[in-house]
């Protein structure tokens, strides 16, 4: 049920000024004021930059102001293949990339920059991505002036020279440097495209992993990660996406043989059938198989540290380049891992310098970003992505990341490391860092690891109340869209904690809030005004407003919208909830095959409907023949996705330790519940409402199994907990007592029967 909230932070930022938790919780008034002076200095400062860069040109080093003068794809961030020794008459070859290729996509991609606007060309590292923008826009555009900002503050410099030229071309190589707050965001993409009298065209290039990022639904699966970063989801659901793939058609092959009297590109028609044309001639797996050889004893392995702690950075979603002084620090625990010195490893100088050379061409293991700056060459995190799973980044890796990150760059840390690795404790300390430097949206970040994490809804919800407090005296700086993004988050954990009355009266005031924004931004805030009516006991009030958000999302976003996908997640809830459990088993089949068959969401967003799917087919009566089974696969799936001490795997592990027990395997079901309780991340406290579950089900079953006295023991010990953290009138107290009167044939009063585990768990 976590994803219903999907769109909860379709509405919040990663970052904006903001001041930090600590503070927020301590005293608003100083807060404010906190807030209004490091904003408006932070806004100054932006402002002399941005003059500086726009004096300063975005085409001269280019080689020319028009694209037909831009000769070179090198200069504008395309990989140089790798040089052959020399042709057959001993002649090097001098042109650093081999003729260009149509990719299948070209035509599709020609179409997109004449007709103009946002374009972006998504595939993996070295799949040609940049080249076949780069030859589209020279065949397509050659007149077009060429704008190119070096990162997020020369982009909002650009704005004003874009908008001094009737046609241009924004080129943005690797966009996922330039997304957030302080940088492309959909008002200022809105800005750079103007309202259709100049043909201007933003041409953007980012990785596929990246993309994968930027689009997920939150692997923490739970409201406030669902948009780690609303604002860039916004940006990339503007777009004309086009999609190259590292392997090569048989088509792509066959035009490629045409330029086959090019020494390098009959190489690597050699070798096609291992790798994509692209990939090889960028020398992609030799600079690999140079990072892999480097490990060995007595040849380079502090480089080959040095380069794996920078793959590490980009992994972690740290894009700006690393001095050669960060290097040195993070670079340490990786050559400890593997040895340290028994690998007899060179001088640092000579470590940098093999890691920083450029072995092919201008490519290298570290590239150079700006002077004395580097980033890994992306293939390399493409490889280590690869694996299955993915390497663990070191937590003195992310220590370090965020010591040196930029405000808005510790709150995207502090997203990554929550959403993809699940790492709470770094995640926490990067919105911290965030909210210091002054973020007051990292409050979101900081109440997550407080909330849902430590189990600490009390202080969360303190967090998010000082934060709206702060947003709305700065209102000048803090716009409607984040104020709306803290107030649903508020909402979300006021229900969370059972306090839906409350909870509805804050949604209420968030779609009160919401009345500047454009209609679609404003049904999630109605998302959430359904979920607390229902949890306020009106399904089917709650029913009737997901259904109409349902249509106002379809006609106004469109069927595959994500905000459209959350309201279908609500419809389903709630028709379930108000009495038919089968109708939500059907809507729960038809939104996952809807997914599936449209290629729509996340794997994490797939996940969560089918784990709805699951419960919603107990709660509907099929135990043996599709529930147990479902049950099963879902709890294999998601501790192979999402790994085995992943709250939402322990969630769907504590059903199917429910549904085990059902099916009349009550020793199989206390096993697993026991296992829940005991594979609970170390950040994980044993009040959590997951836990608390699983807690119950041990309890539920070990009755069962004959040992009264035990579950007695267990109950006990679990109503004390329950009450203390979610309070006297939860359902899972009202359980308790139900199962104790029935154990103990004593009771202090007329209770509530214990009927099912189902409707409890399904919150989760």
């Amino acid at each position: 049920m976590a994803a219903v909230i999907a769109a909860v932070l379709s509405a919040v930022a990663d970052v904006w000024p903001g001041t930090a938790g600590s503070v927020l919780v301590a005293g608003v008034g100083v807060v404010v004021g906190v807030l209004s002076t490091r904003a408006t200095s932070r806004l100054d400062t932006d402002a002399q930059q941005s003059r500086r860069l726009a004096d300063e040109l975005f085409f001269h080093d280019q080689g020319g102001r028009r694209v037909r003068e831009i000769a070179d794809p090198v200069r504008v961030g395309v990989y140089a293949a790798a040089p052959m020794e020399s042709d057959e008459s001993g002649v090097p070859s001098p042109a650093r990339t081999p003729p260009f290729v149509r990719r299948d996509r070209s035509p599709e991609l020609e179409r997109a920059v004449q007709r103009g606007g946002f374009v972006v060309v998504v595939g993996e590292s070295t799949a040609g991505k940049s080249r076949a923008a780069f030859e589209a826009m020279r065949a397509c555009l050659p007149d077009h002036a060429f704008i190119r900002p070096r990162n997020r503050p020369g982009l909002r410099a650009a704005v004003e020279v874009v908008q001094r030229e009737r046609r241009c071309v924004v080129w943005l190589d690797d966009l996922q440097k330039y997304l957030g707050s302080d940088g492309l965001t959909a008002h200022l993409l809105e800005r750079l495209l103007g309202d259709g009298t100049r043909h201007v065209v933003v041409l953007a290039t980012m990785r596929a992993q990246e993309r994968a990022h930027f689009l997920t639904d939150g692997m923490s699966g739970d409201a406030t990660s669902a948009e780690m970063a609303r604002e860039q989801r916004e940006v990339l659901d503007r777009a004309t996406e086009i999609r190259i793939d590292r392997t090569w058609t048989a088509a792509e092959v066959e035009r490629a043989r045409a330029f086959a009297d090019d020494p390098r590109v009959a190489a690597a028609l050699e070798h096609c059938d291992q790798f994509g044309l692209a990939e090889y001639l960028a020398a992609g797996p030799k600079l690999l198989a140079a990072w892999q050889d480097g490990w060995a004893p007595s040849t380079h392995p502090r480089g080959a540290a040095i380069v794996a702690a920078a793959v590490d950075a980009r992994r972690a979603g740290f894009y700006r380049g690393l001095t050669p002084a960060a290097l040195r620090i993070l670079h340490e625990p990786y050559l400890r891992q593997r040895g340290g010195a028994r690998l007899r490893p060179e001088s640092w100088e000579q470590a940098l310098d093999w890691a920083t050379r450029a072995v092919y061409a201008t490519t290298g293991l570290l590239m150079p970003e700006g002077p004395d700056h580097y980033v890994a060459f992306d293939y390399l995190p493409d490889v280590v992505d690869a694996d299955l799973p993915p390497a663990p980044i070191p937590g003195e890796t992310w220590r370090e990341l965020i010591g040196q990150a930029e405000p808005a760059e510790a709150a995207y840390l502090g997203w990554a490391a929550y959403d993809w690795y699940q790492q709470w404790d770094h995640a926490e300390a990067a919105f911290v860092m965030a909210l210091h430097g002054g973020h007051v949206m990292a409050a979101i970040g900081v109440a997550t690891c407080q909330g849902l994490v430590r189990g600490d809804l009390d202080t969360a919800m303190d967090t998010l109340r000082s934060a709206i407090a702060v947003a709305r005296a700065d209102a000048a700086n803090v716009g409607s869209t984040q104020l709306v993004g803290l107030t649903d988050q508020l909402a979300f954990m006021t229900g969370l904690a059972g306090r839906h009355s409350e909870a509805l009266e804050i949604a209420r005031q968030a779609v009160a809030d919401s009345a500047v924004l454009s209609p679609g931004e404003a049904l999630t805030p109605r998302i959430v005004v359904a979920r607390s009516t229902g949890q306020s006991g009106d399904t089917a009030l709650a029913l009737q407003l997901a259904r109409e958000a349902e249509a106002d999302g379809i006609r106004l976003l469109g069927e595959n919208h994500p905000t459209t996908l959350s309201c279908r997640f609500e419809v389903a809830v709630w028709t379930g909830y108000d009495g038919d459990a089968d109708g939500a088993v059907r809507l729960w089949e038809a939104l996952d095959d809807h997914l599936i068959g449209k290629g729509l969401g996340s794997v994490e967003l797939i996940l969560d409907v089918r784990r709805n799917l699951a419960y919603w087919t107990m709660i509907a009566g099929d135990t043996e023949h599709h529930g147990l089974p479902l049950f099963e696969s879902v709890a294999a799936d998601h501790a192979r996705i999402l790994g085995a001490q992943h709250l939402l795997t322990l969630a769907a592990r504590t059903g199917l330790a429910h549904v085990t027990g059902q099916a009349g395997q009550p020793e199989q079901a206390l096993r697993i519940a026991e296992a829940v309780i005991a594979d609970r991340h170390d950040g994980t406290p044993a009040v959590h409402p997951v836990i608390l579950n699983a807690r119950f089900e041990a309890a539920l079953w070990t009755g069962s199994c004959g040992d009264e006295e035990a579950a007695i023991t267990r109950f006990d010990a679990l109503l004390a907990d329950v009450s203390e953290a979610l309070g006297p009138d939860h359902v899972l107290v009202l359980d308790c007592r139900s199962c104790l009167s029935q154990l103990t044939g004593q009771g202090d009063g007329p209770q509530q029967p214990y009927r099912d585990s189902w409707m409890r768990l399904a919150d989760w």
